[in-house]
């Protein structure tokens, strides 16, 4: 009996955190981690290739691939909706909208999953069309995943100034792959995209791009290293205004290097409102962001991006591609 109450009472002093005569060595203290190496990057080139692939994963990327999953539907698969169906977003099978939800295959293509849209045109209103897609599903052809995407998208082609100016605006929160998803008239991101992201394009008679995003992407590797892009950024194109900085790039570019190393890339960030005219700026109006790591700068990267400013990138305005209800999806010929 003595021999059991001594070892409960060890055990018991164990549980409680008896104090030890000797501390717990610490060890070292924690050094700080290099930055890395980035001399083999080219830092301007890395800013226009993050800034061209916020422009190409847009919800008119995924909006091709939803069109080119629809291209496989049968008489009855996927089973069809009018209104979004209950599996995905807020939908509840109402009257707003149409979409698809099922587990089947027919012929080579199979379907998996609950997706809903919606669109709206206008050929005499300012706003020329919008489009809305909701989805958790995934469509094969053959051995391929044709598209796959789980969250919402979003856009909008608006036409000022007689059709001369359009502004673009997409929102994308989820992940998307496949592949027929890609921007028709622009190169598709390999591997799709997986993130949040809002991107106003303008262009026409004065061009410019807004961005606030954070995507990571599947495959493509900005300049071989990068693999996801975060921004708050804003770029003024031909026809923008010249006066003070206008055309200077704007905000913050930031890149990942795989395993969570982001480097920095700030540009001009206008002083407060209010603010007496010599107040400091975070970086003169001269065209070049700072490069830095962990706040260490690592040196400049001045971009041109007058490559951005192209007719590829303007968006279809077909008002066509803001129509596309049931009754075209079950014409006679399927």
């Amino acid at each position: 009996m003595r021999t059991d109450a001594l070892a409960a009472a060890a055990l018991l002093g164990a549980l409680v955190g008896c104090p030890s005569a000797d501390p717990v060595d610490p060890g070292p203290p924690a050094q700080d981690l290099p930055p890395p190496d980035l001399s083999a990057v080219d830092m301007d080139a890395a800013v226009l290739e993050a800034l061209d692939l916020l422009t190409r994963s847009t919800t008119r990327a995924a909006w091709a691939g939803h069109l080119a999953a629809l291209d496989g539907l049968g008489a009855d698969c996927p089973i069809l909706w009018t209104g979004v169906p209950s599996g995905v977003g807020e939908g509840d099978g109402g009257e707003d909208g149409h979409g698809w939800q099922d587990d089947c295959s027919v012929g080579a293509y199979g379907f998996d999953g609950s997706l809903g849209w919606s669109t709206q045109a206008d050929a005499d209103g300012p706003v020329l069309g919008s489009r809305n897609l909701v989805a958790l599903a995934t469509v094969t052809s053959g051995a391929d995943t044709l598209f796959a995407m789980e969250g919402e998208a979003a856009d909008s082609l608006r036409l000022d100034e007689n059709g001369a100016r359009w502004t673009y605006t997409s929102t994308f929160d989820g992940a998307v792959s496949g592949t027929a998803v890609g921007d028709p008239s622009l190169p598709s991101v390999a591997g799709g995209w997986r993130g949040a992201s809002a991107v106003t394009w303008v262009g026409g008679a004065r061009w410019s791009l807004r961005a606030s995003s954070n995507v990571s992407f599947g495959d493509e590797r900005v300049q071989g290293v990068f693999d996801a892009v975060d921004a708050e950024t804003y770029l003024a194109g031909p026809g923008a205004d010249e006066l003070g900085c206008g055309l200077e790039p704007h905000g913050r570019i930031s890149l990942r290097i795989p395993g969570g190393t982001w480097v920095d890339v700030d540009f001009f960030v206008p002083p407060p409102d209010g603010a007496e005219p010599d107040e400091m700026i975070s970086n003169p109006c001269d065209g070049c962001g700072t490069v830095s790591v962990r706040g260490v700068a690592l040196g400049e990267a001045c971009p041109d991006p007058s490559p951005l400013w192209t007719a590829a990138r303007l968006p279809s305005a077909d008002l066509l591609d803001f129509v596309l209800p049931v009754r075209e999806l079950l014409s006679e010929d399927r």
